[in-house]
């Protein structure tokens, strides 16, 4: 990368600002400077100094007189030593230092006694520098994107460690002394091929579940690879993937009706000396389900992406689908087959799909029909398979006989209870080693458990193509169509075959539609439903309501393709807010605190415009609260190209890349020159942040790093908002919504980090990540009622764990009274309840306002906690 030519007096400018100020923080990046300059070592109020992308070879022995530091953030590849008065900062907490390690006195960093918070990203270490092993009050330790290939017997010694991210290296041993490390809570080792765990198991960063795998796995004779993996076929309803399945496994052709839903099928095959098994997932092309996709789509996968030169849609098909699968699974291997190819030949444009797409793109030309292609489709789904992370990974042996014997049993669900009793007649009586191995055939698609959620875990564990084909039969039901997606319970009786789906497993599927966020409550009572799939496709007429140059505005623009199911996605993430009246299979309105907001998608434009109408400041915290759901959403995807643009205020039609503002934000430019019409006209950087987001929200910031592009300082360490935990009962759902509603604003500005079971992600341990979150949080919100008090996890797990920790000084508890109840009867009526107007929050007819009142009473319990 080149180096920026000096530019001292910016520098200075930068450092006069902030004598100025008295700012804390002071950022010296970017400016190609060699050497720090004097005038800095005045600043010895000084909390946080990054300095990057600079040609220092030196740091000045005087930044030892910078005494006030908590925060050191280092990027000079030209670095060649640390001074000795280094060790000078005592109150240092968070050192991140980013590319090539000084070589000379390092030893130094190792009397950082205060020392909390360490990363040496992309530093090309080969070890794990002795130096860190004297730092005992490490809690956080970044070593992601190096070449270290074992980690030192002595790393368990770091007693106070919580967190240890060891990504991107070439890791081939882990030591036992690593469990010894009793603080030890997330354990992050993707990217470390030869350590041969499943990417699902290490995803989870679960220390201790990826440890009991590793050394359960390890020893010889104990466990045998895998050899299995997922093939993926997606495409559009009729061009030949179930014909295309039956030709690759038996060599035959037969016509099949579409597939609806997903139909799972095993192939047996060989790679080399090994058999090798393939679970195909043949997806129905029917639009309606497309937006279900993402929930089966992994990155553990070879995908299949079926064009057909039958309809004049080949470009446009070939773009959709591979940006669907790029969006799900990231840099997965793609195979693109120009199917039904001897009927008829056509052409795709392959050098602009690999520039777009990836160079390692495959292109086949096949046909079901003659054959055509099938023996060299089966050669590339060999060679790509051997590539897949997992394929080979270690299975303990007792775990493969239940994996394979499960399936025998023939039953379409079974009870949780069920499943630990198999699981101890075949040897695994460990409660631990029964949740994991549910977990992990969860991660591979082999059966559906979630045991995190209450309604869901008395049937953890489930047939996945059972669960699809009713979920797809409620998604294509007649009868929900015509209710343009409105149902009850009821219905499921009307649309499922009794015999395959009792009565007794309606609430479990709808359960699990609720996870899958396929649909929405319309009451309080959470009787009546809504899927936003079948809602209309047409849009009222709300131009008139919704003025452009009457309201604050955003857009957001795809690259390739707006994915079905994203909008729909946002109307059930934010029906809180959502106007009874308007809302359509592509667009919503929604009302907060006097506010109306217009949030409209153009499928085929691949944009999403979001117009703000209302009062005072109040329309930019509704803008930013949507924003953050958004965001939410966009992160959910593997690879989402996506650009944002703000309109200029007065002139609808001239946008601003919300990057572009950022970047001249960040370089201190105060206009930006906007055509309008004819001409440029100059505009205020500052002003159209601020009318894009709630005040104070943080701007977001990205740090290169060679070919990596890394989130913010403060993510990179782990250095959270204010972290809240909310206990429920789950039948009080409902009010768990309407509060984490609430607190949008608050996430936004990065100040809370809102935590609650029901975010508990398939594949963690549920119990144990519970407590952990638990055991992290600063406040702990009790969402009170009858069913809260008559939980037993709620009063004999998360309640004595919390006022434990409350009694130590270490949080606070915060009841919030949801329905009536006779709290005041047990040791929590000792502590003071908020109930806005001496009522419980359900009998508020105006739930906005009850819940406006809760966060004012929070304000006074976030002050102290953030001076803290």
């Amino acid at each position: 990368m080149e180096k920026p030519q000096e530019d001292r007096t910016k520098a200075e400018h930068l450092i006069t600002e902030c004598i100025k100020k008295r700012a804390p923080t002071l950022s010296l990046t970017g400016l190609g400077l060699r050497a720090l300059p004097e005038s800095l070592r005045a600043l010895n109020w000084l909390e946080t100094l990054e300095i990057g992308q600079n040609n220092i070879t030196h740091l000045p022995e005087w930044i030892g007189e910078l005494t006030q530091l908590r925060f050191l953030g280092i990027r000079e590849d030209g670095l060649q030593a640390f001074p000795a008065s280094i060790i000078r900062l005592e109150r240092l907490d968070t050192l991140l230092i980013i590319g090539v390690l000084p070589s000379l006195a390092q030893e130094e960093l190792g009397r950082l006694s205060s020392l909390k918070r360490l990363a040496l990203v992309g530093s090309k270490l080969t070890e794990v520098p002795s130096w860190i092993r004297g730092l005992r009050n490490l809690e956080t330790l970044v070593l992601f994107s190096n070449r270290i290939t074992t980690l030192p017997d002595w790393i368990g010694e770091l007693q106070n460690l919580e967190t240890l991210d060891l990504k991107n290296n070439h890791l081939t041993t882990i030591p036992l002394s690593l469990l010894e490390s009793y603080s030890l809570n997330i354990l992050r080792l993707e990217k470390n091929q030869a350590l041969s765990i499943p990417v699902e198991i290490l995803k989870t960063g679960n220390s201790r579940r990826i440890l009991s795998y590793y050394f359960r796995t390890s020893i010889p004779g104990t466990s045998k690879p895998l050899n299995e993996f997922k093939l993926i076929l997606v495409g559009r309803g009729g061009v030949g993937k179930t014909t295309l399945v039956h030709r690759l496994i038996t060599d035959r052709y037969k016509e099949f009706k579409r597939t609806p839903g997903i139909k799972i099928t095993q192939w047996e095959t060989r790679i080399g000396d090994d058999a090798v098994r393939a679970h195909i997932w043949d997806f129905g092309g029917q639009e309606i389900m497309h937006g279900t996709h993402r929930f089966f789509m992994t990155e553990r996968a070879l995908y299949l992406v079926l064009i057909s030169g039958r309809e004049d849609t080949v470009d446009r098909d070939a773009e959709y689908w591979l940006s669907m699968v790029r969006s799900f699974a990231g840099d997965v291997p793609i195979i693109v087959l120009l199917h039904k190819w001897s009927d008829y030949h056509f052409e795709l444009n392959r050098k602009l799909l690999r520039e777009k797409y990836g160079q390692n793109l495959v292109f086949a030309e096949t046909d079901s029909s003659t054959g055509h292609g099938i023996d060299a489709l089966r050669e590339h789904l060999r060679e790509l398979a051997t590539s897949l992370p997992g394929l080979r990974a270690a299975w303990p042996s007792a775990w493969r006989f239940v994996k394979e014997e499960l399936p025998q049993k023939k039953k379409s669900w079974m009870t949780f209870d069920d499943f630990l009793a198999f699981c101890v007649d075949w040897g695994i009586a460990d409660s631990k080693d029964q949740e994991s191995l549910a977990e992990s055939l969860h991660d591979l698609g082999l059966m559906l458990s979630y045991r995190a959620d209450e309604t869901l875990r008395d049937f953890g564990v489930l047939n996945p193509q059972w669960v699809t084909k009713g979920i797809y039969e409620m998604l294509n039901s007649p009868v929900l169509r015509d209710a343009n997606g409105r149902f009850t319970i009821h219905a499921f009786e009307q649309v499922l075959p009794a015999k395959t789906y009792p009565k007794e497993l309606h609430r479990f599927l709808l359960a699990l539609m609720r996870k899958f966020r396929l649909c929405h409550p319309l009451d309080e009572k959470g009787e009546k439903y809504l899927i936003p799939e079948l809602l209309t496709k047409e849009e009222p007429n709300l131009d008139a309501q919704f003025q452009p140059d009457k309201c604050l505005g955003f857009i957001y623009r795809y690259d390739s393709v707006l994915p079905e199911g994203l909008l729909p996605r946002f109307i059930v993430e934010t029906y809180v807010h959502r106007e009874p009246k308007h809302a359509w299979r592509t667009g919503v309105v929604l009302e907060r605190a006097n506010c109306r907001a217009l949030v409209r998608g153009d499928v085929q434009g691949r944009a999403i415009t979001v117009r703000v109408d209302g009062i005072g400041n109040g329309r930019r915290e509704m803008l930013g609260i949507i924003r953050e759901h958004f965001e939410r959403i966009h992160k959910s995807y593997e690879k989402l190209p996506v650009t944002e643009y703000v309109p200029i205020p007065g002139f609808p039609d001239a946008v601003v890349k919300h990057e572009l503002l950022l970047k001249y934000e960040r370089t201190e430019r105060a206009k930006i020159a906007v055509e309008i019409g004819d001409e440029l006209r100059d505009f205020s950087v500052k002003e159209l942040l601020d009318g894009v987001d709630l005040p104070g929200a943080p701007r977001a910031k990205l740090i290169d790093v060679g070919k990596l592009r890394l989130p913010d300082y403060d993510q990179i360490l782990g250095r959270d908002s204010l972290p809240v935990f909310i206990s429920y009962a789950r039948k009080d759902w409902r009010f768990l919504d309407q509060l984490r509603a609430a607190l949008v604003p608050y996430e936004r500005k990065g100040e809370l980090e809102v935590q609650a079971d029901e975010l508990v992600a398939p594949g963690q341990t549920w119990e144990d990540e519970i407590l952990t979150r638990l055991s992290w949080a600063r406040i702990v919100i009790l969402l009170l009622s009858n069913d809260f008090i008559r939980s037993s996890y709620c009063m004999e797990q998360e309640l004595p764990r919390v006022m434990e920790r409350r009694d130590a000084g270490e949080c606070e508890v915060v009841p919030v009274v949801i329905r009536p109840c006779r709290y005041d009867k047990l040791e929590l009526g000792k502590i003071q309840a908020i109930q806005p107007d001496d009522k419980p929050i359900s009998a508020h007819k105006n739930k906005d306002s009850a819940w406006l009142e809760v966060t004012k009473q929070l304000d006074r319990v976030i002050a102290p906690q953030k001076r803290r």
